[in-house]
């Protein structure tokens, strides 16, 4: 019966030798906490926290750009973040020139094709779907086609 869990304050069992000590309700044991050691260190880990936050919410202030909001979360604006990314873009491209190189000739390639495409067509919409080259969907043989001209009639 004492090894479960207290379900009633009659079922309290305390070991031997600590019966005048044991906390009996919830108000002793506060109090006998607040005296131990582990509370004191518990207060000072609590302080040094506040401590901690205070110096970080005066450290997000001086850090606020002098254009932006001072409640706005946001600390630097576009044209400071601009200049980061592009600060940040150089970083990245002397870190791995060989891929910037090899990704800078991916998009000329990408570029050249899709350039050639579109180089030698007609400007009109006629060249770009032609009756000739509209591709039908086989599984609706008639619903795209205009049906004055299908010869069925």
């Amino acid at each position: 019966m004492g090894d479960g869990p207290v379900q009633a304050h009659h079922m309290l069992i305390t070991r031997s030798g600590f019966e005048a000590c044991a906390p009996c309700a919830a108000l002793e044991f506060a109090e006998y906490f607040k005296r131990s050691d582990i509370a004191w260190l518990n207060r000072e880990d609590m302080d040094a926290y506040m401590e901690d936050m205070h110096e970080f919410k005066k450290s997000t202030k001086v850090e606020h750009a002098k254009h932006s909001n001072k409640k706005s979360p946001v600390i630097m604006s576009i044209p400071m973040q601009a200049l980061a990314l592009m600060d940040r873009r150089v970083q990245i491209i002397r870190g791995g020139i060989a891929a910037q190189v090899i990704q800078l000739a991916s998009f000329t390639v990408q570029a050249t094709i899709m350039g050639t495409v579109f180089l030698q067509l007609n400007s009109t919409t006629f060249a770009f779907f032609s009756p000739s080259g509209a591709w039908q969907p086989p599984w609706c043989p008639h619903g795209l086609t205009d049906s004055e001209n299908d010869g069925d009639k």
